[in-house]
């Protein structure tokens, strides 16, 4: 049993989970990307997420979005929606999606603590807080910023002769009034890994900023969608324990049987 394609058929979860689905848990160092494991070895590594109180990451599927478009953030007790479901979106469009559409229902704008914690929880060292374009991009960033989007998906993607762009940017939080311009705008927080470039002389960086910009929240824009989070259930951790033990109680009677 591989875990490397990261589809493991494992607990129930809220109405709009279909299965839920063991990442790449690299991010943590719980489980290589390429190893293969039996029964029991699954059901101890899931006794042993049950109780870890980090920033482990679950992505999930969706019956509502399709394989991989959620992501559940252990540490936050939150589910977050890939970027991709509202990419091309404008604000205000997906505050109606919030309101209208059932399959949004639950979900929420995430905070700026909120994105600021989850870009933590992917071992990004250089996040720019403060916005603009200041922060340039390093290489320790690329590790991180790989794994994120690995879970969360890339909005954007560009090709410059042999050179790569991979981006994944979303809104978040409330409209606001500007200070500079007296328009209403709404943040966003982005991830952008760059291949075969150079700055600060490395040929692959990335930046990652929680508020790169601000941008009209009635215009949609290309390659931007939303950082939409669900709040986790409780229950959640106590039925990835029970499932634990369901598994080792699974392998011990097909050893008996076995015998």
């Amino acid at each position: 049993m591989s875990l490397g394609n990261c589809e493991k058929k494992l607990l129930a979860l809220p109405s709009h989970v279909e299965v839920v689905l063991v990442a790449r848990l690299q991010t943590r160092g719980i489980l290589g990307g390429n190893m293969k494991i039996g029964l029991g070895s699954l059901a101890i590594s899931l006794i042993g997420l049950s109780f870890n109180a980090q920033a482990d990451f679950i992505q999930v599927t969706s019956s509502s979005f399709g394989a991989g478009t959620l992501t559940f953030d252990e540490s936050q007790h939150l589910y977050w929606l890939t970027p991709n479901a509202t990419v091309g979106k404008s604000y205000s469009q997906v505050s109606e999606l919030l309101t209208s559409d059932v399959r949004f229902s639950g979900f929420r704008f995430a905070e700026l603590a909120e994105v600021t914690n989850l870009f933590s929880g992917f071992g990004i060292p250089d996040i720019n807080i403060l916005g603009g374009f200041g922060v340039l991009g390093t290489a320790k960033n690329v590790p991180g910023a790989a794994s994120l989007q690995s879970f969360l998906g890339v909005t954007y993607e560009f090709q410059f002769g042999e050179s790569f762009l991979y981006e994944t940017a979303g809104m978040y939080g409330s409209p606001f009034v500007s200070q500079v311009t007296g328009d209403i705008n709404v943040n966003f927080g982005d991830v952008t890994i760059r291949q075969n470039s150079t700055n600060n002389g490395h040929e692959t960086y990335a930046y990652v900023a929680t508020t790169l910009g601000s941008l009209n929240p009635n215009q949609p824009y290309l390659g931007v969608g939303s950082w939409l989070v669900s709040s986790v259930p409780e229950p959640g951790t106590c039925v990835m324990f029970l499932t634990g033990l369901g598994l080792m109680g699974t392998v011990s009677r097909r050893r008996k049987l076995l015998q």
